[in-house]
């Protein structure tokens, strides 16, 4: 149980900590972007929620499957849990950019420059909502199969070697600082 178990709970430390981290990037800017921030966070949680359901689905399928000695099902199962989150999540992110203003207009209402700001950042961050289904599916996979370790370096490296340092670089050393609408 250990030896499963430690990677995850690992791996969802790091989720949190990394939260904060850029928390604290955006407070840097003042607070018209940490709360558009925090509104392109509640909806990015919401927005994980169904593919944080079909990543465990698919980790318990996976499992029983491998254990079952079906290694073609587990593989299909996972396929179709990524296909199913990228489309569904795909669609949920254009209903996003669509309706990007009223949806930030729920949190903040008559706030007219954080909403502005907001609506800025779910629009960009709606274009991801398919790819991060995928990468959730396939965390399941590596779960279900027994590899929690895989899934922490893969957790880790998306946070801690892409996602913040490319947000530090661009945001502080870049012209994509905050954006003014």
């Amino acid at each position: 149980m250990f030896r499963l178990g430690f990677p995850a709970s690992i791996e969802q430390s790091t989720r949190a900590l990394g939260v904060t981290i850029i928390t604290i990037l955006a407070a840097a800017f003042g607070a018209l972007t940490l709360a558009a921030y925090g509104i392109g966070s509640r909806i990015l949680s919401f927005i994980t929620i169904p593919a944080l359901g079909l990543s465990m689905a698919s980790s318990t399928l996976t499992g029983q499957n491998i254990g079952a000695g079906k290694t073609n099902r587990a593989e299909q199962i996972t396929k179709l849990s990524a296909l199913t989150s990228f489309v569904f999540l795909t669609a949920v992110g254009i209903l996003a950019f669509i309706f990007a203003r009223p949806i930030s207009a729920i949190f903040i209402p008559g706030e007219i420059a954080t909403i502005q700001s907001s609506v800025l950042f779910i629009k960009i961050m709606a274009l991801t909502f398919g790819f991060t289904g995928i990468q959730m599916s396939l965390n399941g996979l590596f779960r279900g199969s027994g590899n929690t370790m895989i899934s922490m370096a893969l957790s880790i490296i998306s946070l801690w070697v892409l996602r913040f340092p490319l947000a530090y670089l661009l945001s502080i050393h870049t012209r994509l600082a905050e954006i003014d609408i």
